[in-house]
C-alpha cells in the first residue's frame, strides 16, 4: 500500500489482482471514499480528481473528454469518480481485448 497527499489530503493506493484500488479517509465526516482503476496511475488519478472536485477546484468530468459517448453511462452513474472508474474499466478491457487478439494470431 503506498500513501500520497494531494492539497493536503492523505489517500492510499494499492493492487490485488491486477485490479488498482485507492482510498480517501476523511475524518472529520466520518466516511470517505474508495475506487478502482486498471493501472495505478489511473488509481492515483482518480483519487486525486476526487480531492479535486471535493475542494471545488476542478470542473466536472465528461467521458467524452476520453472518447466515451455519455448516452452510454446510466444516470445514476454520472459522478465524476465512477466516470473515471468507467473509463479506467474501459481502457483496461480495451488492452485485454488487445491481447487475446494477438495471442489467438
Amino acid at each position: 500500500m503506498r500513501s500520497h497527499k494531494h492539497l493536503g489530503i492523505e489517500f492510499e493506493v494499492w493492487n490485488g489482482q491486477q485490479i488498482w484500488f485507492w482510498k480517501i479517509s476523511d475524518p472529520s465526516r466520518d466516511g470517505g471514499s474508495v475506487g478502482f482503476a486498471g493501472t495505478e496511475s489511473a488509481a492515483v488519478l482518480q483519487a486525486r480528481a476526487l480531492i479535486e472536485e471535493i475542494a471545488g477546484r476542478r470542473p466536472p468530468v465528461s467521458a467524452t473528454q476520453f472518447g466515451i459517448d455519455d448516452a452510454e453511462i446510466p444516470m445514476f452513474l454520472r459522478s465524476d469518480v465512477i466516470v473515471l472508474a468507467a473509463i479506467g474499466w474501459s481502457l483496461s478491457l480495451t488492452k485485454l481485448e488487445r491481447y487475446l487478439h494477438n495471442i489467438s494470431g
